[in-house]
């Protein structure tokens, strides 16, 4: 999951030029996994 979520930032950042879609996207996600403490661990990574 790791992998995939450097991979979506990359995509964004990098290849998009979108570090705000980026943003709301990684924001979006914490909140609907709010109730997962392994998702954000692994979030609180990137």
């Amino acid at each position: 999951m790791v992998r995939d979520l450097e991979k979506a930032k990359y995509i964004y950042i990098d290849i998009l030029k979108n570090e705000a879609g980026w943003a709301k996207r990684f924001s979006d996600l914490k909140s609907e996994f709010k109730k997962r403490p392994a998702f954000l661990e692994i979030a609180s990574e990137l």
